[in-house]
């Protein structure tokens, strides 16, 4: 028996609703995550103690898309007709707002990403006065990458604070 059926056979899902189940998952922020992994140990446990023929890969595999069911049902369920109590409401609503503020920050755009990579060349042209829009003429002409000034403001000053990287400027803005 291939792997694709035993995962058919222990899900019970299709190879497409199993694909559907982790981009469910990975569409989550990490807290949701945490919760299903969690979910996937008990999962796995059960289906281990029931299938000791089967390989653990694919048993993992099967607890973790039976987590991320379990979860989905668990979210989508204020839409059905199913009577539910306070404390699950409680959770689902927790659970919603933790993807919402995940989803929010979970994605860095391409010119922060960049400037995570150059701080230490950022600092260092500070460091060598430089101004920020100089800063910015620079990585347009020597790397091809066009950032505003402020956006590089910005995000250094949010990350330099290890690094010290425009201290006399955040000072003055903070007072």
């Amino acid at each position: 028996m291939s792997d694709s059926d035993l995962l058919r056979s222990l899900t019970g899902l299709a190879g497409p609703a199993r694909d559907q189940a982790i981009a469910y998952y990975r569409g989550l922020p990490e807290p949701e995550r945490i919760k299903i992994h969690k979910d996937q140990s008990a999962a796995f446990i059960r289906l281990r103690q029931e299938n000791r023929n089967v390989p653990r890969s694919v048993l993992s595999y099967a607890a973790q898309v039976a987590a991320a069911m379990k979860h989905r049902a668990l979210m989508e369920s204020i839409s059905r007709k199913k009577a539910l109590d306070a404390d699950q409401l409680e959770a689902i609503a927790e659970a919603r707002i933790n993807t919402i503020r995940g989803r929010r920050s979970a994605r860095e755009g391409s010119n922060t990403r960049f400037l995570r990579l150059y701080l230490h060349l950022v600092d260092r042209l500070r460091n060598e006065g430089l101004s920020w829009r100089e800063i910015s003429n620079y990585i347009a002409k020597y790397h091809k990458k066009k950032i505003s000034h402020t956006h590089i403001r910005n995000v250094c000053l949010q990350l330099g604070e290890a690094l010290q990287i425009g201290q006399s400027e955040q000072l003055e803005y903070s007072e």
